[in-house]
Formats: structure tokens, C-alpha cells, sequence
């Protein structure tokens, strides 16, 4: 199981130049989503002076806020306590 990342076209960066890079990541295939596989990696960015960096990356291969409902509400995690899904600020 191998994650496709899709970089952009190779480019060259003068001495005190910067550039925004936007990289797409899809999940690998044959995820139990249920299960809330995560998956991680590098990529490795080489200077022609033989420098290298690596930046990592990290992944959730499932819908997270659907998953772990009703923890979403608002766009934002709640907390609960007991089993009766006491909010986390009336019974810590």
C-alpha cells in the first residue's frame, strides 16, 4: 500500500528566493475507513548544492468528523463524560 503524491513540475529557486509549493496527497487504496487508518511519510527536496530537506507529511484515511460522531458539533470537538455524554465542562 503505497500513497500517490502528486508534486508539481520541477523548478529552480535563485539564492534568497522562496516559493509556495502545494503538494495533493491521495490516501492508499484498501483502507478500512471505520477503522481511522492514518499513514505517513517524507519528501525529500534536493538543492543541487547536495543539500536535502525532508518535510514529513501525516494522514487520516477516513472522514474523521463523521466517524467520531457526536463528538463534531459545530465544527469543533466536544468532549463527554459517562455514558450518558455528559458535556466534559459539567462533569469533568
Amino acid at each position: 500500500m503505497g500513497t500517490k503524491v502528486f508534486l508539481p513540475e520541477k523548478f529552480t529557486l535563485a539564492p534568497g528566493q522562496t516559493k509556495t509549493v502545494e503538494v495533493d496527497f491521495d490516501p492508499p487504496v484498501g483502507l478500512d475507513a471505520n477503522s481511522l487508518p492514518v499513514y505517513s511519510g517524507k519528501i525529500l527536496i534536493s538543492g543541487s548544492n547536495g543539500e536535502e530537506l525532508s518535510v514529513p507529511y501525516f494522514g487520516v484515511g477516513s472522514d474523521v468528523s463523521r466517524a467520531l460522531n457526536p463528538i463534531f458539533e459545530g465544527n469543533f470537538p466536544q468532549a463527554v463524560s459517562t455514558v450518558n455524554w455528559i458535556p466534559i465542562e459539567d462533569k469533568p
